[in-house]
This record gives C-alpha cells, sequence and structure tokens, in this order.
C-alpha cells in the first residue's frame, strides 16, 4: 500500500520535492479506472474518476462498512481499478483492506487535493 500522505510529510514544504513527486503519483493513475473515496468531488474536470463513493466529512470510520460495501460494488463493473482514498485516519484502515484482496488502493491523505489542485492550476 502506497500511503501518499507520509510521502507528502516527508518532503516537508520543499516545492520542488513535490513537483517531482505529483507526475510520479499520476503516472500510477494511467489505464486504470479510478474509484474515489472521500468527501466531494475533488478537482471536477481535471482527473476523470469511474465513480465517487462519498465520506462523511467527519468520522467516516462510522460508516466503514457501507464504504466498503460501495467499494465492492463498484469493483465488479471495473476491469482495472484504483482505489484512491481521501478520508482521513479512515483511509488508511480501508485501503489496507482493499489491498488484502488484491486490488491497488492509494491512502492520499487529506492535503493531497488542496495540494495536486494547486499544482495543476500552477500556483503549487
Amino acid at each position: 500500500m502506497l500511503r501518499v500522505g507520509f510521502l507528502f510529510s516527508t518532503v516537508g514544504g520543499d516545492s520542488g520535492k513535490q513537483k517531482r513527486i505529483y507526475p510520479v503519483l499520476l503516472s500510477s493513475f494511467d489505464g486504470k479506472e479510478i474509484i474515489y473515496v472521500g468527501n466531494g468531488e475533488p478537482y471536477p474536470g481535471l482527473i476523470h474518476w469511474s465513480s465517487l463513493i462519498q465520506t462523511p466529512p467527519q468520522n467516516a470510520y462510522s460508516e466503514s462498512q457501507r464504504i466498503l460495501q460501495s467499494i465492492e460494488k463498484q469493483l465488479k463493473n471495473t476491469k482495472n481499478p484504483i482505489v484512491v482514498f481521501s478520508c482521513g485516519i479512515t483511509a488508511t484502515a480501508l485501503s489496507a483492506e482493499v489491498n488484502a484482496i488484491g486490488v491497488q488502493a492509494l491512502d492520499v491523505g487529506l492535503c493531497f487535493t488542496k495540494r495536486l489542485a494547486a499544482m495543476l492550476n500552477g500556483n503549487g
């Protein structure tokens, strides 16, 4: 499991390192059907999400069984999936469960959406 939030914390505020990491991260999406699990739709029009699974803005773990059931349902109709989580600490637990069934999952952390959107817009 790649835990991207940890990766960002290791590069800290070094925007040069972050600019080199984002293209590598985005390349992991190439050829994949992306299932996004989080609150809201991140960067509309910038990344094509195959499906979005909404989580509560707080205490998403309280709905972990519903979220996992939604993921399982989406996986039945997906040929080459990657599940991208951005729902706090819940993402760590759920991405481990998804990885355990042999599906690639990324815990991108809560900071991912703001930093990536800024970088894609040339402000990062």
